[in-house]
């Protein structure tokens, strides 16, 4: 039969993620924050990078991105991954431990979609993120895709937003399709994802090397991208497709669990902290030169593709070896060696607190811990980042020091920090949303403790009522909550959070009140949606 003539054609890029091989792996005490400063304005929108910055800088530079590799003629066609209009007027905010985030939807002219099961089903979109390091400024593009399995909605898959009802695949690429990490999905769980494994020592003393695993104990998958012409008729009705054609394929390591970024977010191989080796020098001693990238062209029943042999995004990392643990001065040397045991303690006793230090350590700004005269058993100063213990004793509590560390945590979380949010050591006045900080600590600390210490000084009818709330949370203190923004859970979460604040705000005698500010607890969700006890 003669093929109609096409009225327009949409060209469809295809992703298969393929197994080529697979081993088996079944896989307290009350304080007070002393905080100094002015009042910050909180802000849906993120103050640190708008959606037109991100706009203008994304015209700026879209041209360089698009050709960080310079192609040839025999692997020009990977420039069609790049060629996207970004939809500005539907991007969006977002926010993750290393970075701040704008998404736009990344409208093709030709379409593009993904398979991860083998099979001819598509369900996929793709989105271009825009993200700004925490630690430095720095800005980078990435596209985020996204391919959920069949009968999945795909369509509020977000970053750090995935629901609950959502199995499939979540992949970070350059612009010009070379990936960067990923992970497998099961009802918004992280089952498998591509890891590096850390280094391997405890204490370095100078520039390490990051590698990545070897495939023992995890999968090997091949990632393929395809390219697909489709017609339809004037009436926007599908005549045929012509048989898929591919283009590009990449080998990439997955281990069962989560990631080097438990959230799901984007995690280059050289994470905060840490720089890339320069191609082709000299490396650290012990280390090893990042490898060039080198592109191997490919003919596939008579077309061209190309493989990734190896890639310049997949090297090796010098780690800025910083220390988060720093000391006082005029510290005792029995001082150092028991905070440093509280510190242990603190990081062993659950994977909250476990989580909470990686997070605090993965930034690499550190922390100086002090003992000296002050209010209350210790205090977290956001202005110095320090931590102070008010007694020998107080030293030695895990405790207390996971009161601080979350307030450190929060500090770190919320875009312009929670200086603003202090008390007047002198005049005992609270600042709007000392009261807000404060709760999001004890809540925290009770879900992790089985504790209901934020409604101490309570009614017997309002301590029940906060365990009631907070066993649902929990299943019965058994889990933390996995909270995605604009569900059903989440707006009762909010609303029942919010009740319980001010409640908590007006308890008698209670030096942790003042004025109360509209800030969702995100620090607070975020975290426990980073903790996983597998």
């Amino acid at each position: 039969m003669k093929k109609p003539t096409p009225i327009r054609f949409i060209t469809a890029v295809w992703c298969s993620i393929l197994i080529l091989a697979m081993a088996l792996v079944i896989n307290s005490c009350r304080k007070d924050i002393q905080l100094a400063g002015q009042q910050a304005n909180i802000a849906e929108a993120n103050p640190h990078l708008s959606v037109n910055e991100a706009k203008s800088w994304f015209a700026g530079n879209k041209t360089a991105l698009a050709n960080k590799i310079k192609l040839n003629s025999e692997t020009s066609f990977l420039s069609k991954i790049a060629d996207f209009t970004p939809l500005w007027d539907s991007a969006r905010t977002a926010v993750d431990t290393n970075y701040y985030v704008v998404e736009a939807p990344a409208q093709y002219a030709r379409k593009i979609l993904f398979t991860t099961d083998g099979t001819s089903n598509i369900n996929g979109l793709t989105r271009l993120l825009i993200l700004k390091n925490k630690r430095n400024g720095e800005l980078v593009a990435a596209l985020m895709q996204i391919h959920g399995e069949p009968g999945v909605n795909i369509n509020n898959v977000h970053y750090m937003a995935v629901p609950r009802n959502f199995s499939g695949n979540i992949f970070y690429t350059t612009l010009q399709g070379l990936f960067v990490n990923g992970n497998a999905y099961q009802n918004g769980e992280i089952t498998f994802a591509s890891r590096r494994e850390p280094p391997a020592v405890e204490e370095p003393t100078g520039p390490q090397i990051l590698k990545l695993p070897a495939p023992g104990g995890c999968e090997v998958r091949t990632i393929g991208i395809y390219e697909q012409t489709c017609y339809y008729s004037s009436s926007d009705v599908l005549e045929y497709c012509d048989p898929e054609v591919l283009l590009f394929t990449q080998d990439v390591t997955y281990c069962p669990g989560q990631g080097d970024d438990s959230s799901g977010g984007y995690s280059p191989p050289c994470p905060p902290g840490s720089s890339p080796a320069p191609p082709g020098t000299n490396p650290p001693p012990g280390g090893n030169p990042t490898p060039p990238i080198i592109l191997e062209p490919l003919t596939i029943n008579g077309k061209k593709a190309v493989r990734l042999v190896q890639g310049g995004d997949q090297g090796s990392c010098v780690i800025n070896v910083q220390d988060t643990i720093k000391f006082c001065d005029d510290i005792t040397t029995q001082q150092k060696a028991t905070i440093e045991n509280t510190i242990a303690e603190f990081k062993s006793a659950n994977c909250a607190n476990a989580t909470l230090y990686k997070i605090i350590d993965q930034d690499g700004s550190g922390y100086t811990f002090c003992i000296k005269t002050g209010y209350g058993s210790a205090s977290y100063s956001p202005t110095d980042k320090s931590i102070s213990f008010t007694t020998d004793y107080a030293a030695t509590r895990a405790d207390i020091l996971q009161h601080e560390m979350f307030h450190g945590y929060q500090d770190l979380y919320y875009p312009g920090g929670t200086a603003g949010y202090g008390k007047n050591s002198s005049t005992g006045i609270a600042s709007p949303g000392f009261s807000n900080i404060e709760f999001e600590q004890a809540v925290f600390s009770d879900i992790v403790n089985n504790e209901v210490v934020a409604f101490q000084n309570g009614t017997p009818e309002q301590q029940t009522s906060y365990r009631n709330w907070l066993a649902g949370l929990t299943n019965d203190f058994t889990s933390y909550p996995k909270l995605t923004s604009g569900t059903t859970d989440y707006n009762n979460f909010i609303e029942q959070y919010t009740s319980f604040l001010n409640q908590f705000n007006n308890l008698p005698n209670n030096p942790l009140s003042g004025p109360i500010i509209n800030l969702d607890p995100k620090a607070l969700i975020n975290l426990f949606n980073q903790t996983n006890c597998n």
